[in-house]
C-alpha cells in the first residue's frame, strides 16, 4: 500500500516470523501446565489490552521468561534473544518517571527525560522474547519435564539460538 504512495515499505518488526509461528493452542495448553508460561501469557495479555503500552507488565514478562532461562542455566543475551544494550535500554524506559509518567515502574526520578526506547519497540521485543521461551516451553511443565500428549512431541531441550537484528 504504502509503495503505491511512493514511499517505502517500512522494514517488518524484528522476530515477526517468531511471532507468527507461535502455535497459540499448544502455547496456552503449555501455560496451564507451566506456571511462568501461564504467567507470561498473562502479561502479555495485559501488555496489549489496553491503546496505552503497558510497561509494567512488559517488564514482568521479560522477567520471568530471564528467571527461568537462568533456573535452567540459559542466557537470552547469549542466545541472541535481546542484547545487553536493548535490555538496558529498555529497562531505563521502563522505570523512568520523567520518560513515561504514570505509565513508568517506578515514582523516583531517574534523571532519564526521554525514553531509551519506544513503546513500540519494546512492545516487539516482549513478544518476540516471550515467542521465542514459549516455543522453547513447548511440552515440558515447570520443572522442565516432558510432559505426554500432543505437545510434548514439541518440546525442545534448550531454546534456539535466534540473532538479533540491528543489535
Amino acid at each position: 500500500m504504502v509503495e503505491s504512495l511512493g514511499y517505502e515499505r517500512p522494514p517488518l518488526p524484528d522476530g515477526l516470523e517468531h511471532i507468527d509461528g507461535l502455535n497459540l493452542d499448544i502455547a496456552l495448553e503449555t501455560a496451564e501446565t507451566n506456571p511462568a508460561a501461564g504467567r507470561v501469557v498473562q502479561l502479555i495479555d495485559l501488555m496489549l489490552k489496553d491503546e496505552e503500552f503497558n510497561w509494567s507488565a512488559a517488564y514482568a514478562a521479560l522477567e520471568t521468561v530471564e528467571h527461568e532461562l537462568k533456573r535452567q542455566g540459559v542466557d537470552g543475551c547469549e542466545l541472541g534473544w535481546w542484547t545487553k544494550l536493548k535490555r538496558l535500554d529498555f529497562r531505563a524506559t521502563a522505570n523512568s518517571p520523567e520518560a513515561l509518567g504514570i505509565r513508568a515502574r517506578h515514582g523516583k526520578p531517574t534523571g532519564l527525560r526521554e525514553g531509551r526506547m519506544s513503546s513500540h519497540d519494546a512492545n516487539w521485543l516482549v513478544r518476540r522474547v516471550a515467542a521465542l521461551w514459549l516455543s522453547s516451553s513447548y511440552g515440558r511443565d515447570e520443572s522442565g519435564t516432558k510432559l505426554e500428549g500432543p505437545s510434548a512431541q514439541l518440546g525442545l531441550e534448550r531454546p534456539n539460538s535466534t540473532p538479533e537484528a540491528g543489535a
